[in-house]
C-alpha cells in the first residue's frame, strides 16, 4: 500500500517537471518504476501514466489547438 502511495506521487512529481519543463518527466518515471514494479507491469503502467498525463494537458489547453493545421498532420502522418 506504502509502495502504490509512493508512486503516485512520484508519478505527480515528475508530471509536474513536466509541465514546467516541457520535457524530461516521462524518462525520469519510467527510470524510478523499477523499484516499485515487477518488471512486466512497468511499460504498462507507464503508458497508462502518459495518456493521462497528456490527455488532462491537452484539455487543458483545448482553446489553444490549432484544429486547422489538423488534416495537412494526419495526411503526412498517413503517408509516412
Amino acid at each position: 500500500m506504502i509502495n502504490d502511495i509512493l508512486l503516485i506521487l512520484v508519478a505527480s512529481a515528475t508530471s509536474t517537471l513536466t509541465a514546467i519543463t516541457g520535457i524530461g518527466g516521462g524518462m525520469m518515471l519510467i527510470a524510478i518504476m523499477p523499484g516499485f514494479l515487477p518488471p512486466a507491469a512497468i511499460v504498462p503502467v507507464h503508458a497508462t501514466v502518459q495518456l493521462f498525463s497528456n490527455s488532462s494537458r491537452a484539455l487543458f489547453g483545448w482553446q489553444f489547438l490549432r484544429w486547422d493545421l489538423l488534416p495537412r498532420q494526419l495526411s503526412v502522418g498517413l503517408l509516412l
